[in-house]
């Protein structure tokens, strides 16, 4: 009971920071317990009292092969669970759930059955959240955009390992769809990259284009809905003030972002093919129904209020104050001679 009570009530945070659970904790503790109560602690004691005698390599050498065992299980459980996925949880489930669980654990009468209403209420809100369509990293170099079939399109096709891992995991998805290589057929909403400018065009119709350089913003801002200029340095903003502007400096201070469209306007209408309809009634309606949406857009950043001190250290990064990524000399130099067209540095 002790390990249901345990389980349960920090399933809810890790599916709410990590959008993960353990379905088969209970088993696994259940396993391990007896490992560590026999060959792990009191041998872990005895090591500590057999330390001023030389002696302690015995006793942590059979608490070693207990931890082996441990982590043996661990692996053996894990292999065999369901995925723990749970989705994006809401802040308002998080609270919800909670105090529903504590009103369950903690009354002692009839009254802990009002619990149950609120652990209800909040898989509802968890089953009403809207998933983001667009996810920024937070070092600018990857951009993740969902299509209709769930799929994320990104705009690099060796973008990080570690960070696609989490976002498949995160926000359940099955594939990645790699950027548009030339010559080959273009899927539906695929990121196609040209001279350092990667545009996609999202489900409702607005056009995401990214650039990691200063002298393509002008190129992005004339393409784009919604710009990612993943560069510091420089200027970081549109003519343009409609459009929607997400920096390599808002991202160091902020982390990753997640942006949701709330509006599901076509940008197209749907009676653009009726030939009653003069050209320039169909375009307004367009680009009423491309602001429309456009300002629905919601911006939710990985680190947000309330303000920890743990994250002060983001203002002193290079990018939060828009200074340039370091470079060594001997990079500099590379640059440099790739720029001019030298085979090697000192040739130039």
């Amino acid at each position: 009971m002790t390990s249901v009570v345990a389980g349960t009530a920090s399933s809810i945070f890790a599916a709410y920071h990590f959008n993960n659970t353990a379905p088969f904790g209970l088993i696994g503790n259940a396993l391990a317990l007896p490992v560590i109560s026999v060959a792990v602690m009191p041998f872990a004691v005895l090591g500590l009292l057999a330390m001023p005698f030389d002696l302690d390599w015995l006793p942590f050498t059979v608490m070693g092969q207990g931890i082996e065992v441990v982590i043996a299980l661990a692996k053996m459980v894990a292999s065999r669970s369901p995925s723990g996925n749970l989705g994006l949880m809401p802040q308002g489930t998080l609270i919800l759930m909670s105090i529903g669980l504590v009103m369950l654990l903690f009354l002692s009468t009839r009254l802990r059955l009002c619990g149950i209403p609120l652990l209800l209420g909040a898989a509802l809100l968890m089953m009403r959240v809207q998933e983001p369509q667009i996810i920024v990293s937070e070092d600018g170099k990857l951009v993740a955009l969902r299509n209709d079939d769930g799929n994320l399109a990104v705009n690099r096709a060796s973008g990080s390992a570690f960070t696609l891992n989490n976002w498949q995991q995160g926000y359940g998805i099955d594939e990645v769809v790699k950027p548009l290589k030339a010559g080959a057929i273009s899927k539906e909403m695929q990121f196609e990259c040209i001279e350092n400018v990667c545009t996609a065009r999202e489900p409702g119709g607005l056009i995401i284009a990214y650039t990691d350089q200063a002298a393509q913003r002008s190129s992005a801002c004339q393409e784009g809905d919604i710009v990612v200029l993943a560069y510091s340095a420089g200027p970081t903003t549109c003519e343009d003030k409609n459009i929607l502007v997400l920096t390599k400096r808002d991202l160091a201070l902020h982390g990753t972002a997640e942006i949701s469209l709330k509006s599901r306007d076509p940008i197209r209408p749907s009676n653009t093919n009726n030939e009653n309809n003069p050209p320039d009634i169909i375009l307004a309606e367009a680009n009423a129904s491309r602001a429309r949406r456009l300002q629905s857009a919601a911006i939710n950043y990985a680190v947000g209020p309330p303000v920890r001190p743990w994250n002060a250290y983001r203002v002193y990064s290079r990018a939060a104050r828009n200074i340039a990524d370091y470079k060594s000399r001997k990079r500099v130099n590379a640059d440099s001679g790739e720029a001019s067209g030298c085979e090697k540095p000192g040739d130039c």
